[in-house]
């Protein structure tokens, strides 16, 4: 099966996420399946800026690369899950907080503007529709799964990922 894996990629950073889908890569080729790492730079500052992220994603043709079809698309996070493929999964690690729980505190990017609060309706809205459109959607904990069920109406599996190995230690 060809898997294309989508993972937005903050330039110059690695954290949980990076990890997470450099891990889902590899483990998916140990189980013989054609997977490549899709990534499109991301910047979510100004706050204007967050939109046209996403739609960089929604652009996106991964229907077919070099003449051959590309199975499934396993989306992990905002806005990489706005890209359009007729299998897509999501393995939701987070969608942008600040557009939900974080709104209207100190981690918050919108303002009270009506522009801003539009375009954070706008990110909800484009949540609704590119999360509704996935042939499954699972969510790494409960919380990831409850906050999507609260700020979308959609549901998600929960489907932890697997833990890290790490070196055992006995001191």
């Amino acid at each position: 099966m060809r898997i294309a894996v989508c993972a937005p990629q903050v330039p110059f950073e690695r954290g949980g996420a990076e990890i997470f889908a450099d891990d889902l890569v590899a483990e998916l080729r140990a189980r013989e399946h054609e997977v490549d790492l899709v990534t499109v730079p991301y910047k979510w500052y100004p706050g204007e800026r967050v939109l046209s992220q996403a739609f960089l994603w929604r652009l996106l043709d991964l229907d077919e690369a070099n003449g051959r079809p590309i199975d499934t698309v396993i989306a992990t996070k905002f806005p990489s899950y706005a890209v359009r493929h007729p299998n897509k999964v999501v393995w939701l690690l987070h969608q942008f907080r600040q557009a939900y729980e974080l709104d209207r505190t100190e981690l918050g990017q919108f303002g009270e503007s009506a522009e801003e609060r539009a375009t954070r309706r706008a990110v909800q809205r484009l949540d609704r529709v590119a999360l509704g459109e996935a042939r499954k959607v699972f969510a790494t904990s409960r919380n990831v799964a409850e906050r999507l069920e609260r700020g979308t109406g959609l549901h998600a599996e929960v489907m932890p990922h697997p833990p890290q190995e790490l070196p055992y230690r006995t001191e």
